[in-house]
């Protein structure tokens, strides 16, 4: 996680996909962080959770998350999210 604070820096992404697992360890603070920082208000950040996963749709929503795609989430359901999210 400490590697893509880094890449954040540097780079603008629109949009954020990112593995709950990785962020359990820390408390999701980067998606605390980053929900809470105006540079950030932006982008979309988009929980990707197994499908028996410990956090409810309220709790993705209260860590910082705009959404959450539980697996198996096919390609063309998530392109459709950030379609409808950037072209509405």
């Amino acid at each position: 996680m400490e590697n893509l604070e880094l890449m954040l820096e540097h780079w603008k992404p629109r949009a954020l996909l990112i593995d709950t697992r990785l962020c359990q360890a820390d408390d999701f603070r980067l998606v605390r962080h980053a929900a809470s920082d105006t540079a950030f208000s932006s982008v979309l950040i988009v929980a990707l959770t197994n499908i028996f996963p410990e956090e409810s749709p309220q709790d993705i929503k209260r860590i910082g998350f705009d959404g959450l795609c539980r697996r198996p989430c096919p390609v063309w359901r998530l392109a459709d999210v950030l379609d409808g999210h950037f072209h509405p």
